[in-house]
């Protein structure tokens, strides 16, 4: 079956991101012409990408959908949401359904955006509420996880209703009071759920997932014990964790300030939704923190994944304007460290630790508790939305698999547990179930200026990176074809000697000069040809002299 002509009567499940690996989460429910999309992600990229500021999924199926109904967003982390400006420059007309706070959050950031204007953002609805799209109809049920107002999905498809559960985890003492709806969930198990498309980001872990309280319970008594200054870093998002520190300050007579422009934009985004209690006088401007007692300040701040322009990473280093830290003070570290990351955030606890600031993790306090559901939280979901077919999503092969082990290990039927990867459609009705790998998917990476970055353009910043660039500029004679005056060469980034009379800058000066004046006819004729041959001839000879391989770049002067 193409996948450009699928029958009414199936339903396609089509990940573009997020399932066999971590981010880009952007999931295409389809029903013949029909479509939906849930979140739009993005990941952050790796130092492997210079010059790159997010890493998109690339949507080329979208344009295989005829009529693509909304896009659905089920909470505001980036990984779910940070795609969206992509998305929209592709598709300009979607409706975007989302909750009050995401929306807030997109208005805010699609304004760093110009060319995206005139956004159609319509509110996701709640409790009972249902908007019908197509031939979807769309619910949402509330879920606890480290952002306000996350929602899972129930999406009632023509073969029946599908709850796609976005990210969550139980709490049963939230900080914001919002628990997972788990009688809610029970229901649709009552009516029948075709499929529970479940996040496995925890799959692999055994036990429940602790609540926000205990994390708040570990941060009272590593702040309340300490002398100097306190610096806790964070996710930017995590509002729950940052009012637990505004209640813990306030009860141990500290002073608030953040620190940070993502952790400013969300903390102001959720106090004027109400999101988030500070009270009168306890916020101070952080230009003016290090002016009142160490024992008087508690400071949140962004680059927990160590960063190197972050607020911590440029206090850590002292390039910050506001703020320097000293031997006695206190680093908590209040988050995950994101596999790949590590190397960055021991560089930062590294000179932290030279200067003699004291530093806790979640290894040495329980000051952090995840926002995913562990193998009994899991469980328990399955026990009550009892789905025909399970289908793992958020995450890697392993948790993907750990997940699948664990609904089979509860009863689930293992041939109605399919595992599958972006690149596939998972092609589904209540009795079977098949994969077919033809979707085109893959990564995009985007610049701070919302541009698509190519792969020559990466391997030039990676060449020159490693072995730098290399620019010749001479004039020629075309008439007498002959070269006039030496060349010019200057180097950046480049390891050996290469300075005016050094026996190397001579010795490609000698190159240039023999590649000109022994260049094809051709050559004369066509200066793009001309500067190609010499390109060439000094690639190689600097590559036989240094083992290097700079990138060249000839200018002929006219």
């Amino acid at each position: 079956m193409s996948p450009t002509n699928p029958t009414d009567r199936q339903l396609q499940i089509v990940p573009l991101g997020g399932v066999a690996e971590f981010g880009k989460n952007t999931m295409v429910y389809r029903c013949g012409d029909d479509a939906i999309i849930v979140d739009a992600g993005m990941m952050f990229p790796g130092d492997e990408l210079p010059g790159v500021d997010t890493v998109v999924p690339d949507l080329k199926y979208l344009t295989q959908c005829p009529r693509i109904h909304g896009l659905i967003l089920t909470h505001g982390h980036e990984d779910h949401v940070g795609g969206v400006p992509h998305l929209l420059r592709q598709h300009p007309t979607i409706p975007i359904y989302a909750t009050d706070h995401v929306r807030e959050i997109l208005r805010i950031r699609l304004q760093e955006h110009g060319d995206i204007r005139d956004v159609d953002l319509r509110p996701l609805p709640l409790a009972d509420d249902r908007v019908d799209l197509g031939p979807f109809g769309v619910q949402s049920l509330a879920v606890a996880h480290s952002i306000p107002c996350t929602r899972a999905i129930a999406l009632h498809t023509p073969l029946g209703p599908i709850i796609h559960t976005a990210d969550f985890k139980f709490d049963d003492a939230p900080i914001d009071g919002v628990r997972t709806e788990i009688e809610r969930f029970r229901e649709f198990g009552d009516a029948g759920v075709l499929a529970l498309m479940i996040d496995s980001t925890n799959a692999d872990r055994l036990g429940s997932t602790p609540g926000e309280h205990v994390a708040l319970e570990g941060l009272r008594s590593v702040v309340g014990s300490a002398d100097g200054r306190v610096f806790v870093t964070l996710f930017s998002s995590n509002i729950h964790r940052i009012q637990g520190l505004v209640d813990v300050a306030r009860e141990c007579g500290r002073r608030v300030a953040v620190v940070g422009a993502s952790l400013i934009r969300h903390v102001d985004i959720a106090e004027r939704l109400g999101l988030i209690r500070i009270p009168d006088g306890l916020r101070i401007a952080p230009r003016k923190a290090m002016g009142i007692p160490c024992r008087k300040l508690l400071v949140v701040v962004t680059g927990s994944q160590g960063e190197p322009t972050s607020a911590l990473s440029r206090i850590a280093f002292d390039r910050h304007r506001d703020f320097y830290i000293e031997s006695g003070d206190l680093l908590v570290h209040s988050a995950r460290k994101i596999p790949g990351n590590e190397k960055r955030i021991e560089r930062v606890f590294n000179e932290l630790t030279r200067i003699g600031v004291d530093i806790v993790t979640a290894d040495d306090a329980a000051v952090h508790v995840s926002g995913h559901p562990a193998a009994d939280d899991i469980h328990r979901m399955l026990e009550a939305t009892r789905p025909a077919f399970v289908v793992p999503v958020h995450g890697e092969q392993r948790q993907l698999r750990a997940n699948r082990d664990l609904a089979v290990s509860f009863g689930q039927d293992p041939d109605r547990v399919p595992l599958m990867s972006c690149g596939e459609r998972l092609v589904l009705d209540w009795d079977a179930w098949t994969l077919h790998e033809d979707v085109p998917v893959g990564d995009q990476w985007v610049d701070s200026l919302g541009e698509i970055v190519s792969y020559d353009a990466i391997r030039e910043r990676r060449q020159v990176g490693a072995d730098g660039v290399v620019a010749v500029a001479w004039t020629q004679d075309t008439l007498r074809r002959r070269i006039e005056g030496d060349p010019v060469l200057s180097a950046r980034g480049f390891a050996p000697p290469f300075q005016p009379g050094d026996t190397l800058y001579r010795g490609a000066q000698d190159t240039v000069i023999e590649s000109v004046v022994t260049a094809p006819p051709e050559a004369w004729l066509d200066p793009d040809r001309m500067a190609e041959h010499v390109h060439g001839d000094l690639r190689r000879f600097l590559r036989r002299r240094t083992r290097r391989r700079p990138l060249i770049v000839p200018l002929l002067l006219k």
